[in-house]
């Protein structure tokens, strides 16, 4: 039984084990204060039926059990210092969750008139060399031409020189010009090729460049002679990173799709008005899809996004539906769908149809996920083995979809194409029609 004797100096509570016999000497580890045990330390002992040892020899010291004070300083510094560090990871996580970086810069430079555009982190797909035919596709010959040209003008030398590529197209209309921007990984001199100035691309008639800033190139052709304009666009916009711009446009689901190292989004305006509405009139047979259907004639923003890392190629696709609500009904609908079942989904016989790569990869339907952020209704995949993820692949990293031939939601299976919009070839990254084409 613990028993306690107050410091006659400091008044500190003393704890022992055992009683100290009367008169045997304790040491207070606080003040160090000498003094003698009390005589009521004894009566106590007694009350409490406790055997009590009486010193038959000269008294000792005795100390009593140490113990541990916290002082209130102390602790509010280890509290603080924890909190400091959640604080931090926190804010870690938020950061990565949200980021957009330079896929953000790029997409805000974009005119609002263009409707499809894609981007490769050119950075990023550097670490994986056997996804080059992936990066291809829109990084294309033509492409890689305009680059390699510029380049040699600015003295950018080297094959990782280029941070980001994004491409844009007008779609659905005649005579526009095919965008190209180049973000580049280091810093040039833009007085080599005019400064922030229009002037003719040096390797190809009818086409125009311009450098807005030290890090970025944009090339324009194919058009109607509105290079120019298009271009002093770009870079009115790459200055002054306007609120209103494009970025703003597509959404929270553009702004998640520019995290992917490849990522596509298309606008249903100018000349791609009805071409959500016209691809959801091709599953409107499978009517377990409908809110699908619903879903896409209403939505301002449809986007598809590819990753690559240890883990396998991560598949992203998603709408800006029309509020938060639509977009949380959608998923819900989805999960309780024909396709939330897992991998013992089975896709309707349209889904199959379109999206062939479905009867083949059931690790695609086994890890696919259904979410949902602000008006945002999206999913999410996986295949582990990139060499068994072609044909998905194929899917999401389709050049020509809403830009070749086809009709509606066929682009998502190769076809591409809007209604009623150009033929098969005229396409973002093809470089306009085939006898324009320089390689």
């Amino acid at each position: 039984m613990a028993f306690d004797i107050r410091c006659i100096k400091c008044n500190v509570k003393l704890v022992f084990d055992e009683p100290p016999a009367a008169g045997e000497l304790i040491e207070c580890p606080k003040c160090d204060t000498t003094f003698p045990a009390p005589a009521l330390a004894l009566a106590a002992a007694e009350n409490k039926d406790v055997e009590v040892k009486k010193p038959a020899h000269i008294p000792k010291k005795v100390r009593p059990k140490e113990r541990v004070h916290f002082s209130s300083p102390l602790l509010l510094l280890i509290v603080g210092g924890i909190m400091a560090v959640l604080f931090g990871v926190l804010s870690v996580w938020w950061w990565w969750l949200y980021k957009a970086g330079k896929a953000e810069d790029m997409l805000a430079c974009v005119p609002d008139n263009f409707n499809v555009i894609r981007g490769v982190n050119m950075k990023a797909m550097s670490n994986y060399p056997k996804m080059k035919p992936e990066q291809e596709k829109f990084f294309d010959g033509e492409a890689q031409g305009v680059y390699v040209d510029v380049a040699k003008v600015l003295d950018i030398t080297g094959d990782n020189s280029l941070h980001y590529f994004v491409s844009a197209k007008e779609a659905g209309k005649a005579n526009t010009p095919t965008l190209l921007i180049f973000l580049t990984r280091r810093p040039f001199d833009p007085a080599k090729l005019g400064g922030g100035s229009v002037t003719a691309y040096p390797g190809r008639k009818q086409a125009q460049v311009i450098c807005p800033d030290n890090r970025t190139i944009a090339v324009a052709w194919g058009g109607g002679g509105n290079e120019g304009a298009i271009l002093n666009a770009v870079a009115a916009n790459a200055r002054a990173k306007p609120s209103d711009g494009m970025h703003t446009k597509v959404g929270t689901a553009g702004l998640m799709a520019i995290r992917g190292h490849i990522w596509t989004i298309i606008r249903p305006v100018g000349g791609l008005q009805n071409y959500f509405k016209s691809s959801a009139e091709l599953i409107k047979e499978d009517g377990s899809m409908k809110a699908l259907m619903d879903a896409f004639a209403g939505s301002s923003a449809l986007v598809s996004w590819t990753s690559f890392g240890s883990g396998g190629v991560r598949f992203g696709a998603g709408m800006n539906c029309v509020d938060k609500d639509t977009a949380k009904d959608l998923v819900k609908d989805m999960k309780n769908g024909p396709m939330g079942k897992a991998d013992e989904s089975e896709p309707p016989h349209k889904i199959k149809t379109l999206f062939n790569f479905l009867t083949v990869h059931k690790e695609f339907l086994q890890y696919l996920e259904y979410r949902n952020s602000g008006e945002c209704a999206y999913l999410i995949s996986k295949i582990g083995d990139p060499e068994k993820a072609r044909d998905a692949l194929g899917a999401f990293n389709n050049q020509n979809r809403a830009t070749g031939g086809g009709t509606g939601f066929d682009a998502m299976r190769g076809g591409g194409g809007i209604p009623g919009g150009p033929p098969a070839g005229v396409g973002v990254g093809a470089g306009g029609n085939d006898q324009d084409r320089r390689r």
